[in-house]
């Protein structure tokens, strides 16, 4: 007797969605929408773009260049050369700029093909939840910036669904584990940090557990990272360190929302979790361990430790796209058009939305760089800013300073340079190991220094800013839209504009 399958046959439209095949392009066009504005705004946007950019200016100069005798590489063993590396091997077919536009849309895709490439290794029919990472990738880019950071994140998740798709480790695998560890260490030590846990957390949950094999597990992660371990172990410390304070710096919600207006922010959560349960998801069992864990080290990790900052915010990035790379929703296959539907159009509205706040940002950068045009060349500028100031531009304006480098050719102590930490630093040893922020302004008389908190005036790297006269030349007072707080005297106006005034110390 022949038997038959009485079930109806699934809609073409939704088998098409069920293969891999399929949902990879549709990702790859949610990727090409979420990475326009670079193509339609020439200076990307983020809070430390324009500083990354403004270091790779520092390298091919010429003996004659303003600035050779103002900074020093500072190659080595420093876990923070994502986007120096990218220039040092593209310099000789494209700019500074647009190398930090690429490392731009790197830091978007990068990590999203990560959390696809794991979500493919753990599913032979991928989920539609998935395509839900590019419209994450965009919003963490933009709103936290961190490129290096990003692009450790992309290449550490790729090599976590390298593991995950191995059915078993050899000498092979522990040495391209190694070898990719190595790179992440380069790229950036937090990235690697993070990928070196999930990697131990993955190898280690393994059913039935018993001591026994969980302490061959654990060896064997050891061994998977022992090249990055040694990395660590003799890198070059920084000079000195700052706090940047312990309260939480940013939230899942925050790193998720990004810059979505308040009551975006204030439903997003709750939606989430509704759609979850309609969903049914589930995480995969090679990852559950290394979820949670990963997820309670994220929740208890401080937001700073000496001069690493934002440790918390990092990790939180990071919790995101290993989550939506490791679940599937099991109520999919009907929901698998109309998902990828919401997504490209979440997506696409997304880009739309923050559209005006790039070309507000495009104005701003103008502002400033027609401001430094009153700062010489060759000059050392001390970027100070008021305290207290809620001008909610201020944090854009003082992210622009590094411009003085690019335009100007001059030092500023806003950009990323310290040894042990970057790949250059500044030619007055003084300064190396100083905050790369701007100061507060009470820095410029004796009687602001007095009302500032001990822990900065009695710090390592204090000595340079309560001489400022002897170690800057030049003031760049970034105070936005407040009023300016420089009461010094012996100061020259040059110019401004912007909320941003230039002076010479005389």
């Amino acid at each position: 007797m022949t038997a038959f399958d009485t079930a109806p046959p699934a809609p073409p439209a939704r088998a098409a969605l069920a293969s891999p095949l399929a949902v990879g392009a549709v990702f790859a066009a949610l990727l090409v929408v979420a990475v326009l504005p670079v193509w339609l705004w020439p200076i990307p946007r983020g809070n430390d773009i324009v500083n990354h950019w403004a270091r790779l200016t520092l390298y091919r100069l010429a003996p004659d260049d303003p600035i050779a005798g103002l900074y020093r590489a500072h190659f080595g063993l420093v876990p923070n050369l994502g986007l120096d590396a990218l220039y040092l091997a593209l310099s000789a077919w494209a700019s500074p700029q647009a190398v930090t536009q690429f490392a731009w849309m790197l830091a978007v895709a990068l990590p999203a093909l990560g959390a696809l490439a794991i979500h493919s290794a753990l599913y032979e029919k991928p989920s539609p939840t998935i395509l839900l990472v590019p419209l994450l990738s965009y919003n963490i880019a933009t709103s936290t910036g961190l490129l290096n950071y990003s692009l450790g994140i992309g290449l550490g998740l790729l090599a976590l669904a390298y593991a995950l798709s191995r059915p078993r480790f050899g000498l092979r695998e522990i040495l391209a584990l190694n070898v990719l560890g190595g790179v992440l260490f380069f790229c950036h030590l937090i990235a690697w940090a993070a990928y070196a846990l999930l990697l131990g957390l993955i190898l280690v949950s393994v059913w039935p557990l018993s001591l026994r094999a969980l302490a061959r597990r654990a060896g064997l992660a050891v061994l998977a990272q022992a090249a990055p371990l040694v990395l660590v172990a003799f890198r070059e410390a920084p000079p000195s360190t700052y706090s940047m304070g312990e309260q939480a710096s940013i939230g899942f919600l925050q790193a998720t929302t990004g810059s979505f207006a308040a009551p975006y922010g204030a439903v997003f959560l709750p939606l989430a979790l509704a759609i979850a349960l309609v969903l049914r998801l589930r995480v995969a069992p090679a990852a559950r361990l290394a979820l949670l864990g990963f997820a309670l080290a994220a929740w208890a990790a401080p937001s700073a430790q000496g001069a690493a900052t934002l440790i918390d915010a990092r990790l939180k990035v990071y919790v995101w796209y290993f989550g939506l790379a490791v679940v599937s929703a099991e109520a999919s296959d009907r929901l698998r058009a109309p998902l990828a539907l919401v997504a490209l159009a979440l997506t696409a509205a997304r880009v739309y939305a923050v559209a005006p706040v790039w070309e507000r940002f495009q104005d701003q950068a103008a502002e400033v760089r027609a401001a430094l045009t009153a700062l010489p060349p060759g000059s050392r500028a001390l970027v100070v800013e008021p305290s207290g100031c809620r001008d909610p531009r201020l944090p854009s304006l003082t992210a622009l300073t590094p411009f003085a480098v690019i335009d100007r050719r001059a030092y500023v102590n806003t950009l990323f340079a310290q040894s042990g930490i970057q790949p250059a630093a500044p030619a007055d040893v003084a300064l190396d190991g100083s905050p790369n922020l701007p100061m507060d302004s009470r820095w410029l008389t004796p009687k602001g220094q007095a009302e500032l908190p001990a822990w900065h005036t009695q710090a390592k790297w204090a000595a340079p800013y309560l001489d400022w006269r002897r170690h800057f030349t030049h003031i760049l007072d970034a105070h936005g839209a407040c009023a300016s707080a420089v009461e010094a005297t012996g100061l020259t106006r040059l110019g401004g504009g912007g909320g941003l005034d230039i002076y010479r110390i005389d």
